[in-house]
């Protein structure tokens, strides 16, 4: 059952779960290309662990309009990114993605001093079996 977080100006915000992964990925290398002189080949690379793991995406008309993952950043310290779609680069929309994703992170999480380890452990599976299913 898919748990709605909270809806702002007609942008609802939930949960990522496996039925929309796949245009949560066409999403991020989109928006990987986009930021890139070699386009093409953006799009073809398989996913490594920059992709994260996805928590929260936020929808409007029944389409995905952006969604957060958390990832590790250059000093293995935990790092929330935010990916959107053009027409959505308000600053106050990333604030609420990222604070979502944030409670999320926390709900899944709390009181867990393996917590590192383990998302480490899960960002190269879930980049690993969908690079696998591509």
């Amino acid at each position: 059952m898919k748990q709605e977080i909270k809806k702002s100006s007609e942008i609802k915000y939930s949960h990522v779960y496996l039925s929309e992964l796949k245009e949560v990925v066409e999403m991020y290398k989109k928006t990987r290309a986009d930021h890139s002189y070699s386009k093409q080949q953006d799009i073809s690379m398989p996913l490594t662990k920059h992709f994260g793991l996805p928590l929260i995406q936020a929808v409007h008309n029944n389409k995905i309009i952006g969604f957060a993952s958390v990832t590790f950043n250059d000093v293995e310290e935990l790092e929330i990114n935010c990916f959107k779609t053009e027409d959505h680069e308000l600053p106050e929309f990333e604030k609420v993605l990222k604070k979502n994703a944030e409670k999320a992170l926390a709900a899944m999480y709390h009181n867990d001093e393996q917590r590192a380890l383990k998302l480490k452990a899960y960002i190269l599976r879930i980049a690993d079996w969908l690079n696998w299913c591509n």
